[in-house]
């Protein structure tokens, strides 16, 4: 199951017919800090 950001990140890439997306995680719960991000 799907959280509500991937959900909406999903959501937005659907209707953007091209896009370079950027994703940073502040909250620091993907494994590396946001300073090594």
């Amino acid at each position: 199951e799907r959280n509500n950001i991937e959900k909406l990140t999903l959501a937005v890439l659907s209707h953007l017919p091209t896009a370079i997306l950027y994703v940073h995680d502040l909250s620091g719960e993907c494994g590396s800090s946001p300073s090594d991000q």
